[in-house]
């Protein structure tokens, strides 16, 4: 899954630190193999969260969980929403997203 998210300007370090500090939190998660948040090198603030599932049930468990409830609701607020202001310091980041999926159609080893 994909969640293609739009980082206002001024809080791109703070997302960052977030993420990082709650990513043990899905490493316990049933079905879960990856996940890497990309930064672009560049102008634009969209930046792309991926991550990887060992199917479509174990990532919908997921989404249906305490454990997701607590990340998005705590302090990665506004996932599949979208705001305007952002506030810093321990409270919610507001951030625009949109889940992107796909399927692998071709691979190479």
């Amino acid at each position: 899954m994909i969640n293609a998210i739009t980082v206002p300007p001024g809080v791109e370090d703070e997302l960052a630190k977030r993420f990082e500090a709650q990513s043990a939190l899905l490493s316990g998660q049933q079905g879960f193999v990856d996940f890497q948040l990309l930064r672009p090198t560049d102008e634009r603030n969209r930046w792309l969260v991926v991550s990887r599932w060992d199917s479509a049930a174990s990532y919908d468990a997921w989404k249906n969980s305490a454990v997701f409830d607590q990340m998005h609701r705590g302090q990665l607020s506004g996932h599949g929403h979208s705001g305007s202001s952002p506030t810093h310091g321990d409270g919610p980041l507001t951030i625009e997203s949109e889940v992107w999926s796909f399927e692998v159609s071709t691979t190479t080893a």
